[in-house]
């Protein structure tokens, strides 16, 4: 689901182009992050023209070959969207690291558990904060049909400071 400035951007796209096959590209740009095994069996678009105009994309989609297999164990990360912070480069950086805008990420991924198939393992929920300028929330939750995993991060900041830097970059590698 996308709200403010990134439903606007969607939306106004979306209002001017009707090509099914676009909206398609649209989704799986979206969804796929340019992966060369991706296969997107359906997708929703639903854009809500008043009020707020968030928008939604819905996709279910297969990814070939993603699956590590380590003898009778398969290992899947759940993670597939790389949002979020990035680190910065401090090398040659010397004026702070500067956003368009503050934003809030929440990332859904639904995987259906094959047949025959059961989970042994989850990674712990994890959760983090740079003060107030960002923070993130990583969970998964099994059932016996499925795993979901939720990602959210936050950004209230529209720049970092170069002093803040390498404890940024310290939270993006945790």
């Amino acid at each position: 689901v996308y709200q403010g400035y990134y439903a606007w951007k969607l939306g106004y796209w979306l209002a001017g182009n009707r090509d099914q096959e676009e909206r398609r590209k649209m989704v799986r740009k979206i969804t796929g992050r340019g992966r060369s095994n991706y296969e997107m069996k359906k997708y929703t678009i639903n854009a809500d023209n008043t009020g707020n105009k968030d928008v939604s994309v819905n996709a279910d989609f297969i990814v070939d070959d993603y699956v590590l297999y380590a003898g009778k164990e398969c290992i899947v990360n759940m993670n597939i969207l790389r949002n979020g912070m990035d680190r910065i480069d401090t090398k040659d950086r010397n004026v702070a690291s500067y956003f368009d805008h503050k934003g809030k990420y929440r990332e859904v991924v639904v995987m259906q558990i094959p047949k025959g198939y059961k989970v042994k393992y989850l990674p712990q929920a994890a959760k983090g904060s740079l003060g107030d300028q960002w923070n993130y929330s990583v969970s998964y939750k099994a059932d016996k049909n499925s795993i979901t995993f939720t990602k959210e991060y936050e950004l209230n900041t529209l720049a970092i400071a170069t002093d803040k830097f390498a404890d940024n970059n310290k939270m993006v590698d945790e």
